[in-house]
């Protein structure tokens, strides 16, 4: 795991690339090397996790081509493309000379041969050539802007504008973030110009020319049948292959820990492969109803773990937002997002430098209640009468609400499909967005929101619901924030439930392994209850929750009032702040605990401004 920064077309000093690596140094503390011919400038912090010897530094060159590779991320079967490239001369241990020796005999088809995460930049002076390229799901990130001249590129925006590039607040994202809760649905950022390589792409600059190339996408995979044992028994075998996998690492693997089912299976799954002790890292608050430390301790697990925990109290949690947004640049997702943004911190204390996470799971497995709403649908759709009333029944006693076919609550949840971005229990985080005269007139111009999100138009309602979640709505901002999380304290997090070809398999399966007995998640369910001898298909599903609401409500709401009220937001024109303040003053004052995202968003907005658009 490790920065990149980079300007072609241009030629610079050796300090002007410092300055931009001196702005990511968080990503790499172990080594730093800069490559430069001509107007060629790549720069490269490393965080050594496999090979750890001088002679796996980079950016790396091949002496007899001139080829040069910096890269981003873990290649999980470097070994095996490594034996398979025998005859090659490697002089590394390293995964990054294996992508460079496969680059030499496939050219950019080697992404397709990759199995892991990565963000890579190759520049090939045979041909005159700059190519990225990104991971499948955009687990690392990777940024550019190209004038037509010079493209610059970095793994962090901070790259960017430490090379010089000048920036300006996106007042189509701030839109959008306000309106609908959206941050990474689209590759624009909020900082114009500065766009995001997509995710499964590459890009290559040749004479002057951009032109990008789709590898991999997951819109395409068509669904397949099998019988409920044997898709029991492949999923089993191909997570086992995929942590196995996961695990190759020259340094200590932890576990990011909750009582979730994610993360317990990932616990489940490491025991049957006989791996040994563990350090585990899990958030908890003092408020005990959400409180994840006394559920894990609960738990009897089939490991030997040494546990480590962190309670975030209000107190800390303005300081260590402004602080946060430091590196994620983007608005946080909550304070779930902020905790783990901590724990990292923990993480780093510990001596930890590589984490598993469950990010991923729900996504692939069917995990949000949402998608209950959607797999009806298509029962509704399709005429399978008998089948959806048995479903409703079954969802009204594991999820305590009643549907009725043809009923008020039917239509609403059922039959209105939407592309807005919901919180896992479903509800909506879009809404009032208590915009400004500046986005009221650029939403009459333009149009926003929706209808620049990724819409999938084949498949069945619940793939689609899936797919949006995977592409657009939930996925890419998950993972932008599990980067910055754990790069701002030089952590890697691998996120297994996110290998491609476990997606693939996932993808193809029948609803009823997604959705059974009104059982979300059925498949993983059945698995920890078959092999990991645990009943967790009786459990409702269980939401990872913070305080979030109670604190906003309560202990922080006079710092909120006056965080925003010193701050630039409110000045700003680009919301209304007096219905905004009002509407916090009726929600402070309410009973019901209710929705705190729009004050969330607020307090997000406020500290982007302050650090980076003064």
């Amino acid at each position: 795991m490790c920065g990149i920064v980079g300007i072609v077309g241009k030629s610079v000093q050796p300090e002007e690339i410092e300055k931009a690596l001196r702005a990511i140094k968080h990503r790499g503390p172990d080594a730093q090397g800069i490559y430069q011919e001509g107007e060629v400038n790549i720069g490269h912090l490393r965080l050594s996790i496999i090979d750890l010897s001088s002679a796996a530094g980079q950016p790396m060159k091949d002496d007899a081509t001139g080829v040069v590779i910096a890269f981003n991320g873990e290649i999980y079967n470097y070994r095996e493309l490594k034996e398979a490239l025998q005859g090659e001369p490697f002089r590394t241990q390293s995964d990054t000379e294996v992508i460079l020796r496969l680059y030499l005999r496939y050219g950019m088809g080697c992404a397709n041969r990759l199995r892991g995460m990565f963000a890579f930049v190759i520049w090939d002076p045979r041909s005159q050539t700059l190519h990225l390229c990104r991971d499948r799901f955009g687990i690392k990130p990777l940024y550019y802007h190209y004038d037509g001249d010079v493209l610059i590129f970095s793994s962090e925006i901070k790259g960017l504008m430490a090379l010089g590039l000048r920036v300006e607040l996106n007042l189509h994202m701030v839109y959008d973030y306000l309106k609908y809760g959206l941050t990474a649905h689209t590759q624009e950022t909020f900082f114009n110009p500065v766009r995001s390589l997509e995710p499964g792409t590459t890009l290559s600059l040749c004479e002057g020319q951009i032109q990008k190339t789709t590898y991999w996408s997951p819109v395409s995979i068509s669904q397949e049948h099998g019988s409920p044992r044997e898709v029991e028994e492949q999923t089993w075998e191909l997570l086992q292959e995929t942590l196995r996998l996961h695990m190759v690492s020259d340094v200590p693997v932890g576990i990011s820990l909750s009582s979730g089912l994610d993360s317990q299976l990932i616990v489940h799954l490491l025991s049957r492969l006989g791996q040994g002790e563990f350090h585990t890292f899990t958030v908890g608050y003092d408020e005990p109803e959400y409180d994840e430390i006394i559920r894990v301790q609960g738990v009897k697990f089939p490991l030997s773990l040494t546990q480590h925990y962190l309670r975030l109290t209000p107190e800390e949690m303005m300081e260590s937002l402004q602080r946060a947004i430091t590196y994620f640049e983007v608005p946080l997702g909550g304070l779930g997002t902020l905790s783990a943004y901590r724990l990292m911190q923990v993480t780093h204390d510990v001596g930890i430098k590589v984490l598993l996470s469950g990010e991923g799971a729900d996504e692939v497995f069917g995990g949000y209640k949402y998608y209950y709403y959607a797999y009806f649908r298509d029962l509704y759709e399709k005429g399978q009468t008998a089948l959806l009333q048995r479903e409703l029944q079954a969802f009204a006693r594991t999820n305590g609400e009643q549907l009725e076919i043809g009923s008020m609550g039917f239509q609403q949840h059922v039959l209105n499909e939407t592309n807005a971005v919901r919180a896992p229990d479903g509800t909506s985080l879009g809404g009032n967005g208590f915009l400004g005269p500046i986005l009221l007139e650029l939403a009459e111009e333009n149009g926003h929101g929706e209808g620049r999100t990724k819409k999938k138009q084949h498949h069945d309602h619940l793939r689609r619901a899936m797919l949006r979640d995977l592409v657009s709505l939930k996925i890419p901002k998950l993972l932008w924030f599990q980067d910055r999380t754990s790069m701002a304290w030089g952590i890697e997090t691998r996120v297994p439930y996110l290998d491609h070809k476990l997606v693939e398999f996932a993808y193809r399966l029948p609803a009823n392994s997604i959705i059974c007995d009104g059982v979300s998640k059925y498949l993983p369910k059945r698995l920890l209850q078959r092999y990991g001898s645990a009943n967790k298909l009786s459990m409702v599903k269980h939401y990872v929750a913070t305080p979030q609401r109670e604190w906003l409500k309560g202990p922080l709401y006079e710092i909120v009032n006056r965080y925003l009220e010193e701050g630039r937001l409110g000045q700003s024109g680009l919301i209304d702040y007096a219905g905004w303040k009002r509407a916090y003053a009726d929600y402070a004052e309410s009973p019901v605990l209710g929705n705190s995202f729009f004050v969330w968003k607020m307090i997000n907005l406020e500290a982007l401004l302050r650090e980076f658009f003064r």
